[in-house]
């Protein structure tokens, strides 16, 4: 149990850890019941640097926190949205945005997709508080991962590479496992901080809204990349992935400045 969780951290992060023996295809694809625990980790740790550098600025807060969860990760879900951006806008026929896809080279609508994901991700942390940029970040890490294997393990029609060894590997006992986690985990640090003029009941309805929110939008990710490819790919969970993050923030924002 503890070796799956080490090749969570090995395979989402760029964190020196041992993991003991060969790591296979299958233990990826297993590891992925922790994805959601390894996401939280990186929001405390983006958060925690949110709280220390939020007495300069909020700006320079949402900026510096930022930068250390992509350090962390080394924009691994980053670079699928990049990639997924080029295919899926700049492809006209399957064909071209599958060899698109397999190009390592970015093109201007992969830029264009990093720079306004990356805004719109320091412009909504710049409008909260320290213990609340905190629990929202170990949400939003999250969830965001979870809703990646979700899209993985429920796909009919799986791709080949990264996409396809999740998808393989997701049984359905991990994938209940780690969904019931990732809500648990997400809508108790929605509700983990003092909301302004809502009651608690209400803050609990609209963290589960939230979480509706999230997993519809990856649903219609999975469904736009069937259209457009013909499978869900790597690149397409990376893609949902930081979708899924900015989606559960914003709901997270508007939640904590009503």
């Amino acid at each position: 149990m503890f070796r799956l969780f080490l090749v969570a951290v090995s395979f989402l992060t760029r964190l020196p850890v041992k993991v003991r023996g060969d790591v296979s295809e299958r233990d990826v694809a297993d590891s992925s019941t922790y994805f959601g625990l390894v996401g939280a980790g990186i929001g405390a740790t983006q958060g925690v640097m949110f709280w220390a550098l939020f007495p300069v600025t909020p700006l320079v807060a949402a900026v510096g926190s930022t930068i250390v969860a992509v350090l962390i990760t080394g924009a691994f879900h980053h670079d699928g949205l990049a990639d997924a951006s080029d295919a899926f806008v700049g492809g006209w026929t399957p064909e071209q945005r599958q060899k698109i896809l397999k190009d390592s080279r970015l093109g201007t609508y992969g830029v264009m997709a990093l720079v306004l994901v990356v805004l719109f991700e320091v412009a909504l942390l710049a409008a909260l508080e320290p213990i609340g940029a905190i629990a929202g970040l170990i949400g939003a890490h999250t969830v965001s991962r979870t809703a990646a294997v979700m899209l993985a393990a429920f796909t009919d029609k799986r791709g080949s590479g990264l996409g396809g060894v999740i998808s393989d590997g997701a049984r359905y006992r991990m994938v209940v496992l780690v969904m019931v986690t990732a809500m648990v985990v997400g809508l108790c640090w929605w509700t983990a901080t003092p909301v302004r003029n809502i009651g608690e009941l209400s803050a609990a309805l609209l963290g589960v809204v939230g979480l509706g929110l999230v997993a519809g939008t990856t649903v219609s990710v999975g469904i736009f990349a069937k259209s457009k490819v013909g499978a869900v790919t790597g690149d397409t969970l990376g893609a949902a992935e930081r979708i899924s993050f900015n989606i559960f923030l914003l709901g997270w924002v508007l939640l904590h400045t009503a």
